[in-house]
C-alpha cells in the first residue's frame, strides 16, 4: 500500500515520540503513531538491544505490513567493543540477535539498522554472528556521530564493507554534520560505492547545533530533543543535501512534542522535506 502522496518517501521514527508517553515503549509508540493517521510511507521502530521479545496482536501488525518500508533500529551499547569478545559477550550478543530476529518475523519486517560503532573491533566474529543468527534480513550499519571513535568516516564504510559483503548503508543527516569540518557530506551520499549501498537516510539536526531552543520557542521548555526538526534551522543544511537523499526513504528522527501542537510541527517538517531541495 502507497500511502504518501508523492515521490518523496518518508517514514517516522518510534523514537520521536519518545516525550509523548514514558517510558518508552516500541508498541506502545506504534500505537500513536497508527491513531494519529498520518500521511507517510513506513515506520522504523527502535528497540533496545536487551529488550525481551513481544508479540502484536493481527491490527498492528496489519498496520506495519500496509507500508512499503518499515525497518528495526538497534545499537548494541551493552558491550565495551573495543575489547577482545569473550564468552559471556558472545552469549549475550547472540541472544540480542535473537531477539532482533524474533521482532522482526512478528512484525513482519525484513530491514535492520544497527549503529555502526560496534564494529570497531571484533568485526569478523560479529558479522559472522550477524549473519548466522539474521539470516534472511537485510542488515544496515548507520553513520555515528562526534561522541564516537568509529563509524564516523567514508573510509570506515569501506572497512566495514570489505568484511560484511552484503551490509546496507544508512548515512544520518544531524551526524554526518558533525563532521563538516573534516569532509564534505558528498563524500558520503554521493560517493558512488557508498551510495549504492544506501536504505535509508536518518534525517534531523542536531539540537546542540542550533542557534536556540527550538522547543522552547514552542511552549516545550523541558524537552531534550538530541534530534530536532530540520525546520528548526533550515539554514544548517548544506545546498543539495536533502536533495541528495530524495532518492531513499527519509526517516524523520526529530523529537514530535506531545499534543496538537507537536502533531502540526511534523506535519510542517514532512511537508519541508516533501518539497525541500528539488531532486537531484
Amino acid at each position: 500500500m502507497t500511502r504518501g502522496r508523492s515521490n518523496v518517501k518518508l517514514m517516522l521514527s518510534t523514537s520521536s515520540f519518545w516525550f509523548w508517553r514514558q517510558a518508552y515503549d516500541p508498541i506502545e509508540n506504534l500505537r500513536i503513531i497508527q491513531d494519529l493517521d498520518l500521511n507517510m510511507d513506513g515506520v522504523d521502530i527502535w528497540l533496545f538491544p536487551d529488550q525481551e521479545p513481544f508479540r502484536v496482536g493481527k491490527p498492528l501488525r496489519s498496520y506495519i505490513c500496509s507500508f512499503n518500508w518499515a525497518s528495526l533500529h538497534t545499537d548494541f551499547y551493552t558491550f565495551d567493543w573495543e575489547e577482545e569478545m569473550r564468552r559471556k559477550d558472545v552469549e549475550e550478543f547472540d541472544k540480542q540477535l535473537r531477539m532482533i530476529a524474533d521482532v522482526a518475523a512478528e512484525l513482519g519486517i525484513g530491514d535492520v539498522v544497527i549503529h555502526s560503532d560496534f564494529l570497531v573491533a571484533n568485526r569478523q566474529k560479529s558479522v559472522a554472528l550477524i549473519h548466522r543468527e539474521l539470516a534472511g534480513l537485510r542488515v544496515s550499519v548507520e553513520g555515528m556521530d562526534k561522541n564516537k571513535t568509529y563509524g564516523t568516516h567514508p573510509e570506515h564504510f569501506r572497512d566495514i564493507f570489505s568484511v560484511a559483503h552484503d551490509f546496507g548503508f544508512v548515512p544520518d543527516i544531524a551526524h554526518l554534520l558533525d563532521f563538516s569540518d573534516e569532509y564534505g557530506w558528498e563524500e558520503l551520499l554521493l560517493a558512488p560505492d557508498l551510495r549504492d549501498r544506501c536504505r535509508f537516510v536518518h534525517v534531523s539536526l542536531h539540537d546542540a547545533a542550533l542557534s536556540g531552543n527550538f522547543y522552547a520557542r514552542q511552549g516545550f521548555n523541558d524537552i531534550n530533543a538530541i534530534h530536532a526538526f530540520c525546520i528548526a534551522e533550515e539554514d544548517l543544511l548544506p545546498d543539495g543535501l536533502i536533495a541528495a537523499c530524495k532518492e531513499f526513504p527519509m526517516i524523520i528522527e526529530g523529537i514530535v512534542p506531545p499534543g496538537r501542537r507537536g502533531v502540526e510541527l511534523l506535519e510542517m517538517e514532512m511537508e519541508f522535506l516533501r518539497n525541500a531541495g528539488g531532486v537531484l
